[in-house]
């Protein structure tokens, strides 16, 4: 007899057995822990930098550009943004 018979023989049993396994896991669905929207903490770097004696438009020249060129020695970096 394989275990499959057991099954076959017991439509009845069968149909109980999913019944109750499927309401034990709705049940249990419910009771999970899970928070809609987690706390999830990104790393994160943040570079001030400065121009002594330089005016606004060379500071937004000069500025990206040199952070730029030393961002790409900086691996797994996704985007980068500047004010």
């Amino acid at each position: 007899m394989s275990f499959s018979t057991v099954f076959i023989h017991r439509p009845v049993a069968t149909m109980l057995l999913t019944l109750g396994v499927a309401l034990a896991g709705a049940l249990s669905f419910t009771q999970l822990p899970v928070a809609p929207l987690p706390q999830v903490d990104f790393p994160t770097i943040s570079v001030t930098a400065s121009l002594p004696g330089a005016n606004n438009i060379e500071k937004e020249d000069n500025v990206p550009a040199k952070i730029s060129q030393e961002r790409r020695e900086v691996e797994d970096v996704r985007s980068r943004t500047s004010p």
